[in-house]
């Protein structure tokens, strides 16, 4: 693999080896043998891929992002713990994408972080992710004006929602998510109609299945307006 697999301008590239214990070692005490365990055993080697900096972009600063890193993982086995990817990624006092490498395809992951008033980087503890793929198709592409534009277009291309901005990001997020719980819950009632014997019974459960559609369409529609919005 070359130093630049996602062809980012070249001052962005830092490619060098990161020592594990450099990230478990923010864990608390009570913690750092089991990060430091699943670091160990998943992960063959950690590069330090791309530093996203103001200086290494030629772009403006943001209000709330002001540098996004991006780490290569290369897998020993065929699985990782998103968990505790999770926790580890929690340590971290910026933004991070990793790339986790698997029999020549990757996953792209990022955790959104949101930044209080006072400055501190919350993570939401929900990844947005690429599957399986082959970064000779330039996954990602750098774009914004500044730090916090970039890293909402990183957002999302990453979520596959399309949206240029963090509130639109969250707000298509949280529609998505609605839209995924309303969709279980008519796949079970579907299912719940299909068994149910009783006839009146199954009329009941076909009211709210539409109604729950019905919902769920609606949603949808919300959805695609804000992704319509961008295009």
């Amino acid at each position: 693999m070359t130093d630049n697999p996602l062809n980012f301008p070249t001052a962005t590239i830092v490619a060098q080896t990161v020592p594990k214990n450099a990230f478990y070692k923010r864990a608390k005490p009570q913690r750092a043998t089991a990060l430091k365990d699943f670091l160990t055993t998943t992960f063959e080697r950690i590069t330090w891929l791309y530093k996203l900096h103001p200086d290494t972009l030629h772009i403006a600063d943001g209000r709330q992002v002001h540098e996004i890193d991006v780490f290569l993982c290369t897998l020993k086995g065929t699985s990782y713990d998103e968990r505790l990817l999770s926790e580890i990624d929690a340590l971290l006092p910026r933004q991070t994408i990793y790339l986790i490498e698997q029999e020549g395809l990757f996953d792209l992951l990022m955790q959104h972080k949101a930044v209080s008033e006072q400055g501190t980087i919350k993570p939401s503890g929900r990844w947005e992710r690429l599957s399986k793929v082959d970064l000779s198709a330039v996954p990602l592409r750098l774009e914004g004006y500044d730090m916090d534009a970039l890293y909402a277009h990183l957002l999302g291309q990453l979520s596959q929602l399309g949206t240029l901005s963090e509130a639109d990001y969250q707000r298509a997020d949280e529609l998505k998510r609605q839209a995924e719980r309303l969709q279980k819950q008519c796949e079970a009632l579907q299912k719940k109609k299909k068994q149910e014997r009783q006839y009146n019974l199954r009329l009941e459960i076909g009211r709210t299945l539409k109604l729950r559609q019905a919902e769920l369409a609606k949603l949808e529609k919300e959805i695609a307006t804000i992704k319509n919005k961008i295009q």
